[in-house]
């Protein structure tokens, strides 16, 4: 006969975070790194774009359970620039900002660790131009599906670090994505 007891236990020890997770208000700012990839088959030769630059965002969300929080952030993506042999070598930039709004599904690992997917919008403005001639490539804004994942740790009660991955799925730009980590102080 098997013993009933283990399972108990192993599901107290699983859900414990769960009963020690804050709720409510949180701010917080990363920094990284932004990467923005771009081919247009419609010059010739080839605009084939690369590159990335120094990211940082600012963000602000409400945890409403141990499980479950929503966030909105500013981010700005910086200015990646690469030398490009299909503009004669001239130097194009790419410049990325918006706003994005997240719910976030959260999975308590330990009293103090989490992992975290999100899923929601991005409202973004974003060019891509020849720094020599001002020619603009690309001049949108819209709005675009966004998500990512990551991971949390609270060094205290209030401060907690994270690292996260977050991309757009725009059709305009064929990749914008970012890796960052930040500081965020709970209320």
């Amino acid at each position: 006969m098997k013993n009933p007891i283990l399972p108990l236990v192993l599901g107290a020890l699983l859900a414990s975070p769960a009963v020690y997770a804050r709720e409510g208000w949180y701010i917080g700012a990363g920094i990284g790194q932004a990467t923005v990839e771009e081919e247009d088959r419609t010059v010739s030769p080839r605009l084939d774009f690369d590159d990335d630059d120094t990211a940082f965002k600012v963000y602000a969300g409400y945890k409403f359970n141990p499980y479950f929080a929503f966030e909105g952030q500013y981010f700005d993506y910086g200015e990646a620039k690469e030398n490009l042999a299909a503009v004669g070598g001239e130097r194009v930039e790419v410049s990325a900002d918006g706003f994005a709004a997240y719910a976030l599904g959260i999975l308590p690992v330990s009293e103090r660790f989490d992992f975290f997917g999100k899923i929601g919008a991005a409202w973004w403005d974003g060019e891509i131009k020849n720094k020599t001639t001002g020619f603009k490539y690309v001049d949108e804004s819209g709005y675009d599906l966004a998500f990512g994942f990551g991971a949390s740790f609270d060094v205290t009660d209030r401060f907690i670090i994270r690292a996260d991955f977050e991309a757009i799925d725009s059709d305009k730009i064929d990749e914008i994505y970012s890796w960052m980590a930040s500081v965020q102080w709970a209320f």
